[in-house]
């Protein structure tokens, strides 16, 4: 004898529901996994876009302090010539 529950088709035997109950749960425990799996993958994705938005903020003063740098040297040079 079978019941709808749901939409799914459920039997009425020990043996049928104890067996589908472990797929049940395999299923679930699969895809709790491969959840698990994909957060972990996006907590790393997420960590290496922000290290590499704080090194390109560390390149822009970097950068920008280089020039100012050369500019005080040509200044120096100029002056002392």
């Amino acid at each position: 004898m079978a019941t709808t529950v749901m939409g799914g088709y459920f039997s009425s035997s020990a043996s049928s529901s104890s067996m589908s109950h472990a797929e049940l749960y395999a299923e679930l425990e699969k895809t709790r996994i491969e959840r698990q799996l994909a957060i972990e993958q996006l907590l790393e994705h997420r960590r290496r876009a922000y290290k590499i938005a704080e090194e390109r903020e560390k390149l822009k003063w970097s950068a920008s302090g280089g020039g100012v740098m050369m500019v005080f040297c040509l200044f120096s040079w100029f002056h002392h010539k």
